[in-house]
């Protein structure tokens, strides 16, 4: 598998785990659907309790359907898991927001706890290389330990060993 990270540098050993873990148990393509890239709340223009707008859409691609469904789950997990504080009230539940996705898809979601693992192990790679810029412009020092300065790290044996959305 190709490495995505670490770009002029060693890979990080648990992001490297990661990405040989996913790839072993990697689901068949369902085939492509046209994906936003970069599902989030912060990239949604909201007004009188309706979504306007979707913004952000320099990562839209083909992929798999349900990357969009799981990177939007991801975010809304990671946003509470990290900083270990109570979820929003009101927000629907993650299994609530798969079903309603399903739903609007017309059939089951087959593979959306492999996309949010991936999600995360995508966000591990975003946060390593943001970590290497910083070390090249001398914001953080050469040799800090990039494990324990990335926060998604210390996330990715526990996601992968979900069996299911949290």
């Amino acid at each position: 598998m190709a490495r995505l990270h670490g770009l002029g540098r060693a890979p990080l050993p648990p992001i490297d785990a990661a990405l040989t873990a996913l790839a072993r148990i990697r689901p068949p393509a369902q085939g492509p659907g046209i994906a936003w890239g970069d599902a989030k709340i912060s990239n949604c223009v909201i007004a009188q309790g309706e979504v306007f707008a979707l913004l952000g859409w320099e990562l839209c691609g083909l992929p798999d359907p349900e990357e969009d469904l799981a990177f939007w789950l991801l975010l809304d997990w990671v946003h509470w898991r990290l900083p270990q504080v109570p979820r929003l009230r009101g927000l629907p539940a993650p299994a609530e927001t798969a079903a309603y996705y399903a739903g609007q898809r017309g059939r089951p979601n087959a593979a959306e706890l492999w996309w949010f693992k991936f999600g995360l192990v995508r966000l591990a790679i975003i946060y390593h290389r943001i970590i290497e810029r910083r070390i090249e412009l001398g914001r953080l020092p050469p040799e800090i330990d990039l494990i324990a300065a990335n926060p998604v790290c210390a996330l990715l044996e526990e996601v992968l060993a979900l069996e299911e959305l949290p």
